[in-house]
């Protein structure tokens, strides 16, 4: 009995002190999102105060000029159409200006597509992660949606990271994944994701695939699934201590809702 209760006293020192570090990082992104270079869309509304502005054709690039240059960027209200992957650098923040208004929110917000089947958002290859290497995505819409797709594509696909922060985002992806998790190994796992209220339609295999992924929680994930989806959630191998709340799964003609692989356990699912 006092071996179960100190092995129960050690998890949750261990998850407190790792979700700390999730509220460590907010803190720090409330501070340099004040100091944020802003990238102005090539049909943006109000285009002033604009350290970049797109082109309208290969707009990853002025939107990565910017990320290399300062760790928080403000993206305006408006169309990015990019042409190629954007790479998150260790400690950024890309903040759009939210998802619009109207009917499917097809007035104003910020919107990315792209022209070819890639990955949209990638992260730069590190070694070890550590709580200093976070990434922040935020208030925007990703269309992933292309003619041809790419089997095995995600529409956000992250390695090696820790405290990623993903809030308010449209992920609409058919033809790849929305949103993939990969660790690097069972001793460099991917820790503290937090990811709260996305709305996530139409993923090639799934919408969320987690793998390596450890003491992390997603909350309020609206998912509406079609052909040829095959899950909701896919948990691949090592997902342990990973937290998720109030799970809309909407599906049609899919596999699993929830797909359960190697090694996963202590996931906890609450108004799902």
């Amino acid at each position: 009995m006092r071996k179960r209760i100190l092995f129960a006293t050690v998890i949750v020192a261990i998850l407190f002190a790792i979700f700390g570090a999730v509220a460590w990082a907010q803190g720090v992104l409330t501070s340099i999102r004040s100091d944020a270079l802003v990238v102005c869309a090539s049909d943006a509304y109000e285009a002033t105060h604009c350290d970049y502005t797109t082109d309208g054709v290969a707009d990853e690039v002025q939107i990565q000029q910017a990320l290399n240059t300062r760790k928080s960027v403000r993206l305006t209200e408006g169309t990015f159409r990019l042409s190629n992957s954007i790479v998150m650098k260790s400690g950024t923040s890309l903040e759009g200006a939210g998802w619009g208004l109207g009917p499917q929110y097809s007035m104003g917000g910020t919107r990315l597509t792209q022209s070819a089947s890639f990955d949209m958002f990638i992260n730069e290859h590190m070694g070890t992660p550590t709580i200093d290497d976070y990434i922040s995505l935020s208030d925007m819409w990703l269309d992933c949606d292309t003619p041809e797709g790419l089997p095995g594509a995600s529409c956000i696909r992250f390695g090696r990271v820790a405290v990623v922060t993903l809030e308010r985002l449209i992920i609409n992806s058919p033809g790849v994944n929305g949103l993939e998790i990969v660790g690097y190994s069972l001793t460099q796992p991917a820790f503290a994701i937090y990811a709260d209220t996305l709305e996530m339609a139409r993923a090639d295999v799934a919408a969320i695939k987690l793998s390596y992924v450890i003491a992390s929680k997603f909350s309020n994930i609206n998912y509406t699934g079609a052909s040829p989806a095959q899950y909701g959630i896919y948990l691949d191998s090592y997902v342990k201590n990973v937290e998720w709340n109030n799970l809309y799964l909407e599906l049609a003609d899919i596999t699993a809702a929830i797909y359960i692989m190697n090694d996963v356990s202590n996931n906890f699912f609450t108004n799902t």
